[in-house]
């Protein structure tokens, strides 16, 4: 273990290293390489870079000798070498991950009005109420409260709300969102995507929003899966991320280009990648937006439940060479230390 950058006093550090090492200890058995790309199932592949490890937002990150990141040789996006079972990352976000929310950001309830924005373009081609929403990490609460107000419908005497419904790992989120939204008790599951089966939901889903979570799934190509058997026609599947590797190089944000891939994420799409693992899944692709202010970030794609589409081998080319182009930029950024660590400290 190297420390990387550390702004924390010993005792506190110490504290955070024996959290994550008894961490690591509980959970050795299920430690593994992660030998097949989750987009194309290739196992062949080479080694970018370390990994980067954080313990504590903007104050404690750490190299492991054997973590590294590697490229997919097929389709270029980028993971994890070595993973978890996905019990060690439900602890680790509630213990070590170090994002919990105090408050209601403005910046949330904005990034909440852009979602409900896309997801009723999405519907455009074909208009349907929205009568089920699951919304994968709902964190605190801000996109659920919106999307559930958002797609009200008003009957002769009251409002018709659609059923909602809430996954968040983060323990202290899921209690956030539930003192400020009362109505919302009940709704959501304080655990991973990966542990439900959606086939025990008691509805279809017409609308699905993964909230900055696809690229921390263990199991995204089983968490897609799992819910396309549990939709109606025509269903929406917006996935909003902060980046996608071949997006990020275009950011007018600099600690973007920078911090790409010290996020510690699983897998690091591009977003030719993403568009091949969702059709291969019957989803299609729709649409996309790429908001870049400089307090709020990140990529949507939209798609569409449809079991008619078929997967399109281009796009793994076309990924491979967008993935390229992008890790030579980043490789060039990498040689200087010193922004690359201002950003890991005052971005995160």
């Amino acid at each position: 273990m190297r420390i990387l950058l550390n702004k924390l006093p010993k005792k506190e550090t110490d504290y955070l290293f024996s959290i994550y090492c008894d961490l690591k200890k509980k959970y050795s058995k299920d430690y593994r390489f992660n030998a097949e790309c989750e987009v194309c199932s290739c196992k062949d592949y080479s080694v970018l870079g370390n990994d980067v490890i954080r313990l504590s937002n903007t104050r404690l990150y750490i190299i492991e000798k054997d973590e590294k990141l590697i490229i997919c040789n097929e389709c270029g996006c980028i993971r994890k070498s070595h993973i978890y079972s996905s019990n060690y990352y439900f602890e680790y976000v509630n213990s070590l991950y170090d994002v919990v929310p105090y408050c209601v950001d403005i910046k949330m309830v904005q990034k909440a009005k852009l979602r409900s924005q896309f997801i009723k373009d999405c519907f455009q081609e074909n208009p349907r109420d929205v009568n089920s929403i699951l919304e994968i990490s709902s964190y605190d609460g801000v996109t659920l409260n919106y999307l559930y107000n958002f797609f009200r419908k008003k009957s002769l005497s009251d409002y018709i709300y659609p059923c909602v419904v809430g996954i968040e790992p983060t323990s202290q989120a899921v209690k956030f969102s539930m003192d400020e939204y009362p109505h919302l008790k009940g709704r959501i599951v304080n655990d991973l995507a990966e542990h439900l089966d959606f086939n025990l939901f008691e509805f279809n889903l017409d609308v699905i929003v993964s909230s900055h979570a696809l690229r921390m799934i263990t199991k995204p190509k089983k968490v897609i899966s799992g819910i396309a058997l549990k939709v109606n026609d025509n269903a929406v599947f917006v996935i909003d991320e902060g980046s996608f590797i071949n997006t990020t190089i275009n950011s007018m944000q600099t600690h973007q280009l920078y911090r790409q891939f010290s996020q510690q994420k699983i897998n690091y799409f591009t977003n030719h990648g993403l568009k091949y693992l969702m059709e291969s899944n019957n989803f299609k692709f729709s649409k996309s937006m790429v908001y870049d202010s400089v307090d709020l970030q990140g990529v949507l794609m939209g798609f569409i439940y449809d079991p008619s589409i078929k997967e399109d081998e281009h796009d793994l080319e076309l990924s491979k060479t967008a993935s390229n182009y992008c890790v030579m930029f980043w490789k060039e950024l990498q040689k200087n230390k010193k922004d690359f660590l201002y950003y890991l400290e005052t971005v995160g």
